[in-house]
């Protein structure tokens, strides 16, 4: 591990969370986490960002990521840092964990999935994940600078009615502004669709909403991913759900064609499909 990864002791007291977040997308007030977990507390790893708390996040490449790490008794613990990449690269440390809340800082240096958790008195913590996203070009970067082809893949679904459930997320805001001008992956994203107002997920994560913030409401929604990998693509308007797992071929870009809305009801919920 890099130099810098140093424990801090934390008053908890000072920065108490307002919520916090858990991997699915499930969300719950500190204080309603604390009391149901108070009898059985174990080895906990946070990601903190501004008054929340989550298991998980998107970070642009070269930024220092908060953690926070729990552990009633404190001591030396054994710290895992999984490099999910085109290889995978497992790297192991030693470090001392104080009684309480520790804090420490993440640099998220590289760009791929990071999966990391310690291990104290034999019992590890939960797993968080860390997807480190590589850094937007400069704004005053034009079109004459940018590479003159790119190449694109396009994927139609066309609707049809099943009674297969799909996995829902719950919507919610990510710890970490995911698709901005600060922050972008590597691999271009189109979803195209006579839907308006929509909200787009990225493996459970809410990534934007279609119309808002600048983007024309014409029922085109850009944005992007980590290549290289498949992702859960999701989109929500509050009454049809589409949701499908694809994969991304790394810096090839991908328009994604959702049809009008057909809806099918399933277990008394109306749902969506590609």
């Amino acid at each position: 591990m890099v130099s810098g990864f140093v424990p801090v002791k934390m008053d908890i007291t000072r920065k108490t969370p307002s919520r916090i977040y858990f991997g699915d997308g499930q969300k719950v007030t500190y204080v309603q986490y604390q009391s149901s977990v108070a009898s059985a507390r174990g080895n906990e790893l946070w990601i903190q960002k501004g008054a929340d708390w989550s298991q998980y996040a998107i970070v642009p490449e070269g930024t220092g990521v908060p953690l926070i790490a729990f552990s009633s008794t404190g001591g030396q613990a054994d710290y895992y840092e999984l490099l999910q990449t085109d290889n995978q690269n497992i790297i192991g440390k030693r470090m001392d964990l104080y009684s309480g809340y520790t804090s420490l800082s993440f640099p998220a240096d590289k760009v791929g999935r990071h999966i990391l958790l310690f291990v104290l008195n034999n019992q590890p913590s939960n797993a968080i994940i860390i997807d480190v996203i590589s850094q937007a070009p400069p704004s005053d970067q034009n079109a004459g600078q940018m590479p003159s082809a790119i190449p694109s893949q396009q994927t139609s679904y066309t609707s049809s009615k099943t009674t297969t459930t799909s996995t829902a997320y719950p919507g919610y805001a990510t710890t970490y502004a995911p698709q901005t001008g600060a922050a972008v992956g590597d691999t271009s994203v189109t979803i195209q669709t006579t839907m308006r107002g929509y909200d787009v997920y990225v493996d459970g994560i809410m990534v934007g909403k279609e119309g808002t913030n600048g983007d024309i409401p014409d029922g085109i929604f850009k944005f992007t991913v980590v290549g290289g990998q498949t992702h859960t693509i999701r989109i929500f308007d509050g009454v049809n759900n589409y949701e499908k797992p694809m994969y991304f071929e790394r810096r090839v870009s991908k328009i994604i064609n959702v049809p009008a809305a057909t809806t099918v009801y399933t277990t008394g919920e109306k749902r969506g499909f590609f």
